[in-house]
């Protein structure tokens, strides 16, 4: 089976492809299409993919011609309301808004929330000369004034070390680091400080580091609506041995039911690719 994803900068696209990678089936085979050297005419007369992963934005004539010459499956990654009239409907639609609800008019809808990304984390290494206190990624955040103000304070009370796409005027700051560097540097600190609402408080918890956001998230993951309950739980993770041991173990059980593994089986479920979705689930066993 021949499943195609777009070079898209949209991360549930890697998620869903490092999943699939993980797999050791070799019927099945995940190819990366480059769609700014090959038109989507010209890809399908390759490759004539079995599924394909499609934008809203590549809905184009080109589209209907491959909808009348070819038989695929093709998953839609949209964040408004999928065209209406298309030549081929979807076979799930996956939403990508900001919109917490699933989109309401597609029972085959699926919509994204923060999850771990496994495949990225796993190999994670505890390194004692990049060790932190508290380690905080920008990369989803929005710097407004209230999270300045946050890790202004914060670097002025612990060790800290700031990573991330968005570049900040604090010399905390390291910048834009790899996917491995990124993984170790969160297995190396005491707690993760997630400012974006993301997926980091749930990749701390899977590495078994105590995280707190300062958004609402899962029930389980500490969260911080001001600056008082922020010192208090950074306090008690960092002067608490028991409140902290049974915080990452509660994390970790959570986070282990949050995975992008669990996000991809439901997918394939969906489209009615149940193997792959086994699949998918038993090669998560081998991480947790």
């Amino acid at each position: 089976m021949k499943i195609i994803i777009p070079n898209l900068s949209i991360p549930w696209l890697r998620y869903i492809a490092q999943c699939l990678e993980c797999i050791k089936d070799q019927s099945i085979s995940i190819l990366v299409w480059d769609i700014n050297n090959k038109s989507i005419i010209d890809m399908f007369d390759e490759v004539r993919p079995d599924i394909i992963f499609l934008h809203t934005s590549q809905l184009d004539p080109a589209f209907e011609v491959v909808c009348k010459d070819f038989n695929f499956k093709y998953v839609l990654i949209t964040e408004n309301q999928p065209p209406t009239n298309l030549t081929q409907s979807p076979n799930a639609i996956i939403d990508i808004s900001n919109n917490d609800a699933s989109n309401p008019n597609a029972s085959h809808g699926l919509h994204v929330k923060p999850m771990v990304n496994i495949p990225d984390i796993h190999n994670a290494q505890y390194i004692d000369k990049i060790k932190s206190q508290i380690l905080i990624d920008t990369t989803f955040a929005t710097l407004n004034n209230d999270v300045m103000g946050l890790l202004y304070y914060l670097t002025s009370q612990y060790s800290v070390k700031i990573i991330g796409e968005q570049r900040i005027p604090l010399h905390h700051y390291l910048g834009k680091v790899d996917i491995i560097e990124r993984a170790n540097l969160f297995k190396s600190t005491q707690i993760v400080v997630d400012i974006g609402n993301h997926c980091d408080y749930w990749n701390a918890a899977y590495l078994q580091v105590p995280a707190i956001s300062i958004h609402p998230t899962n029930s389980v993951i500490f969260y911080c609506k001001n600056l008082s309950f922020l010192k208090m739980h950074i306090s008690t993770l960092l002067n608490k041995d028991l409140v902290r041991q049974k915080y990452i173990s509660e994390s970790y059980k959570e986070a282990c039911n949050n995975t992008s593994f669990h996000f991809s089986s439901e997918l394939f479920n969906v489209i009615g690719e149940f193997q792959i979705a086994q699949a998918l689930l038993n090669t998560l066993e081998n991480f947790i």
